[in-house]
């Protein structure tokens, strides 16, 4: 759906109404008609990150580039699951400079189950527990369970552990 660097992201979506209003439908953000656009692309920058990915690649100089895509509507709408049914990964065809996402099955999938990915990679559960969080809120918006509380006592406890 979308492609775009941190130093390109408002500028693109300010140039494109019709992309701005894509990416509010994938936020499920639903703008006021009186809203003033520029913080209508506020409210797209805040809350893109629950549907963002990103991929590093280096420039002409060798420098690294962090590079942020959202998945089209299909991508974007697939819950995530601790235990999940389908991967999903980006894929890079550099010679049409295009980005694809690649969905593949994990494990058999019955008719009228629902697909489902893990939106977390983490080093370690420790990083996972705190990856998901972050993302809780809107993951829940979207019926995912996400225990909070518990989250949230994970990271506590492991904050406490480490200052002593």
């Amino acid at each position: 759906a979308w492609t775009t660097t941190n130093h390109k992201a408002k500028k693109q979506l300010e140039s494109h109404p019709q992309l701005l209003k894509r990416i509010e439908d994938l936020l499920d953000i639903v703008p006021n008609p009186n809203e003033d656009p520029n913080q209508r692309i506020e409210n797209v920058i805040d809350r893109m990150w629950y549907i963002t990915r990103s991929y590093r690649v280096s420039d002409p100089s060798g420098s690294e580039i962090s590079v942020w895509y959202v998945m089209d509507e299909l991508g974007s709408r697939i819950n995530h699951s601790d235990n999940p049914n389908i991967k999903c990964t980006h894929f890079l065809y550099l010679d049409k400079q295009m980005g694809f996402s690649l969905i593949w099955p994990e494990s058999s999938i019955e008719e009228g189950e629902i697909a489902t990915r893990d939106y977390v990679i983490a080093k370690s559960e420790l990083d996972r527990v705190a990856k998901l969080y972050i993302l809780s809120e809107r993951l829940d918006i979207r019926g995912v369970d996400i225990n909070r509380d518990i989250a949230q006592e994970t990271l506590l406890n492991a904050f406490r552990d480490h200052k002593n």
